[in-house]
């Protein structure tokens, strides 16, 4: 009996964690709209530690971070929203790789920013960049696998101001369109 009751516990302090960790995100959010832009970052990446890591990482430092696990899911995320956002892209996932969603991703009417991540060779890297900027898509520099905190800051602040002119072109060419 005492070890069903434990059992209960740790269920129980678990759930309590995880409600925690849900209330205090949605509570980050709601903090972002009292004017202020929180940057949007979506994670397409098939390691759910490392996801989970840069996931962590990026909202300790503002962003609201959206986790996928392959192509088809990163796709469906882009759908979800029209918001500015930043996409760091694994090449190498199950189902659909970096390089087949390129083709989903130009079909999205949003404005993105790309960086393709790898951990392995560097040709399929590149291959994914030059599709992705012969497509228009706005493309940054190649993040490499592990990435430090130091590197995903850079990467992040770099691309906060690269989202800012993303917004501003997007504005001025609605603003035109009428």
């Amino acid at each position: 009996m005492r070890r069903f009751w434990v059992v209960v516990g740790l269920v129980i302090r678990v759930w309590r964690k995880q409600v925690w960790t849900r209330f205090h995100r949605e509570m980050r959010l709601l903090a972002a709209t009292d004017g202020t832009i929180m940057n949007r970052l979506i994670i397409a990446e098939d390691n759910s530690d490392l996801a989970r890591v840069l996931a962590t990482m990026s909202e300790r430092l503002g962003w609201s971070v959206q986790v996928t696990g392959d192509g088809d899911e990163f796709l469906r995320a882009l759908a979800q929203e029209t918001t500015p956002a930043l996409a760091l892209i694994d090449i190498n996932m199950p189902q659909r790789d970096g390089i087949d969603v390129i083709n989903g991703i130009v079909e999205t009417n949003r404005p993105l920013r790309l960086r393709f991540m790898t951990g392995g060779e560097i040709s399929s890297i590149l291959a994914a960049r030059m599709i992705a900027s012969a497509r228009g898509l706005s493309v940054g520099r190649n993040v490499h696998k592990p990435i430090s905190l130091e590197d995903l800051r850079k990467v992040l602040s770099e691309e906060e101001k690269e989202l800012e002119a993303l917004c501003q072109t997007e504005d001025i060419d609605a603003a035109t369109s009428k």
